[in-house]
This record gives structure tokens, sequence and C-alpha cells, in this order.
């Protein structure tokens, strides 16, 4: 009971969040994208609170594969938003872009297949993901824009100036937790370790 008080929460919180910043600035790509990943973090969050309950163990593989499904573009969208704000306008060209696009959308399919996670095992009585093969392009694409999003605010750190500059290393700050919190106890754990211990914690 409270996990899911504890989930609710959160949800809540974050959807508010992201709703003030998309009605603050509706015609501002960096609100835009803000509230995608808004959207997505919850989401995300809805499906490994689904992948810890019990009574969802006939469909856990279903839900597991979803997990990685959605934490590609949460990737990507962290570095979108590191590279546009506080910008109104994407920083970046359309070319680009849809390369990004073209490349998360290759790797949401191969995340949905079995090829990431081959099967299940019971281990004390739970489920854990059998990790495959294709869990590689996702750990590729997921470290890159974690790295680039977090390089990317470093960079316009260090050449902004005043408020900006401010307003930036407070969102350094913010993804450098949330980003090594998730590495450290999620992605690490259970693409390397097949260990989904820590995974109730996100």
């Amino acid at each position: 009971m409270i996990s899911v008080i504890i989930l609710i929460y959160t949800l809540v919180s974050n959807l508010l969040i992201s709703a003030f910043v998309y009605k603050n600035n509706p015609e501002s790509a960096t609100s835009k994208i803000f509230g995608i990943l808004g959207v997505v973090i919850s989401l995300w969050l809805i499906i490994l609170f689904i992948t810890q309950d019990p009574s969802y163990n006939s469909t856990y593989l279903f839900w597991a594969r979803m997990s990685i499904f959605l934490a590609a573009p949460m990737s990507v969208s962290f570095f979108l938003l590191a590279h546009t704000v506080p910008s109104n306008k994407l920083q970046i060209s359309k070319k680009t872009l849809l390369l990004i696009i073209s490349c998360t959308a290759a790797v949401m399919a191969i995340n949905l297949s079995p090829y990431t996670f081959t099967g299940i095992e019971i281990a004390q009585g739970a489920p854990k993901p059998l990790v495959g093969p294709g869990m590689m392009p996702f750990g590729i694409l997921s470290t890159f824009f974690s790295v680039a999003a977090v390089y990317t605010l470093f960079k316009k750190s260090i050449y902004s100036k005043g408020v900006e500059k401010a307003q930036l290393k407070f969102i350094t700050i913010g993804i450098l937790m949330m980003l090594g919190l998730i590495i450290t106890t999620v992605f690490i754990p259970v693409v390397f370790m097949n260990n989904t211990t820590f995974v109730p914690l996100t």
C-alpha cells in the first residue's frame, strides 16, 4: 500500500511540474521536450511498478520488455532537453533529429523483441529477465545519449553567464543525480549482473 501511495504521489508531482512548464511557454521547444519527458518518465515508472507486482507475474516478460521500450526515448529526451534548454527553438538540424528518431525507433523495436529479454527465470520466488544480445543496441544508445546530455550541459554551463548559468547548473545537477542513480541501481545491475534487486527503489 505504501508503494502505491509513493507511486501516485510521484506521478502526480511529475505530471504537474511537466504541465506547468509546458503551459508556461507552450511554443517553446524546451517546454515541449520537458513535457514529453515528463509523460515518458511517468509511463516508465508505472510499468516498473507493474513488473514488481506478483499479480502480473504471468505477463512479466511483456512488462519487462515494455520498461526498456520506454527507457530508450527517455534517454533521447534527456539529451534533446539538454541540447535545447533554455532555447525556444530546437538547436539541432532536422536531418540529425530524423537520424536520432530513426535509431531510437529501431532500438525500441529490438527492445520488444525476444532478443533483448530472451525469457525469465524464477529466483527466490520472483521472476527475473534473462538478458540477450539485443540488449547491446539499447545499452549503446542509452549510454551515448546520457553521456552526451551531461557533456552538453557542462559545455553550455561553461560558456553561459548570469541567470542562465545558474539555471543550467541546477539542471545539470538534477540530471546527473537522476541518471547516476538509474545507471548504478537499474541499468548496470539488470544488464550486466541480471540483478533486479534495486528496481523497486526507482
